[in-house]
């Protein structure tokens, strides 16, 4: 017969374990003031451990799982399997198309790219690349504004490079030792002037000046440098010692001092 002290003791054991498993075999099942406590056959014993082998399966683990051990879910970004417990597959908001989701939001292509999304054969697989940020499609490179060639390796100056040099980026020229501006159009060499030509040979040179030949050119030089080059043909030449806009001022040997009467 269950007394009240056996059955405080049950309550507590309950209370320790979370469940109670009691086998009774040819005894009426314990009663307290004539109502039954609990009875449990061998089918109900194993159906308690299908359902904590069930509840153990559920249990979520592996390395992007949060919460505690008692309220655990998938971090965000990642789920399981269909029927599995572990949180190991990355979610993708956007389409991968060819490629796949490798982590959360980031699709592996198969070029090797890692991307937010991948194109498809049809419409963005190439076998090429195209340089400076140039868009392939369908093995064709659409270049960015400023390139050209099959591949938008070519830099595009709208004006040409003057004086060797040559086109390097977007409108933008590599001058050779001598030349600047924008299309190398300024001639800052200097060199010996020569105020006279005889048989393709320069003559005169300015004693004790050495110019540039915009400088030699617009003065008194007809020829200039070394090798020597041609003054080009000035139908109007600019007044002597005086060249507009040029930095540099005609260097003149100093006027003679005078001789005294005396």
């Amino acid at each position: 017969m269950w007394t009240k002290r056996m059955f405080s003791c049950l309550v507590g054991l309950v209370a320790l374990t979370g469940f109670l498993v009691v086998k009774v075999t040819g005894q009426d099942p314990p009663t307290l003031g004539g109502k039954t406590l609990l009875k449990v056959d061998g089918d109900q014993t194993a159906a308690s451990n299908r359902v904590r082998r069930r509840g153990k399966q559920e249990s979520l683990r592996g390395p992007n799982v949060c919460g505690s051990r008692f309220h655990s879910y998938c971090c965000p970004g990642w789920k399981t399997l269909p029927g599995g417990n572990q949180c190991i597959v990355p979610i993708c908001r956007n389409s991968c198309g060819d490629g796949f989701c490798s982590r959360p939001n980031m699709c592996t292509c198969p070029s090797g790219q890692i991307a937010p999304t991948c194109g498809t054969k049809s419409t963005q697989q190439c076998n090429i690349r195209c340089m400076n940020g140039g868009l392939c499609a369908e093995d064709h490179c659409q270049c960015q504004k400023g390139f050209s060639g099959s591949y938008c390796g070519q830099p595009v100056c709208d004006s040409k490079c003057q004086n060797g040099g040559r086109c390097i980026g977007p409108n933008r020229c590599a001058c050779v030792y001598g030349f600047t501006g924008p299309q190398c159009e300024r001639d800052y060499r200097t060199g010996p002037c020569f105020t006279k030509v005889s048989n393709q040979m320069c003559q005169g040179q300015v004693s004790g000046i050495v110019c540039t030949k915009t400088l030699c050119c617009a003065t008194v030089g007809r020829a200039w440098g070394h090798p020597c080059e041609m003054c080009p043909a000035q139908p109007q030449p600019c007044r002597r010692g005086n060249i507009s806009h040029h930095p540099h001022p005609l260097l003149t040997p100093p006027p003679r001092p005078k001789k005294s009467l005396l």
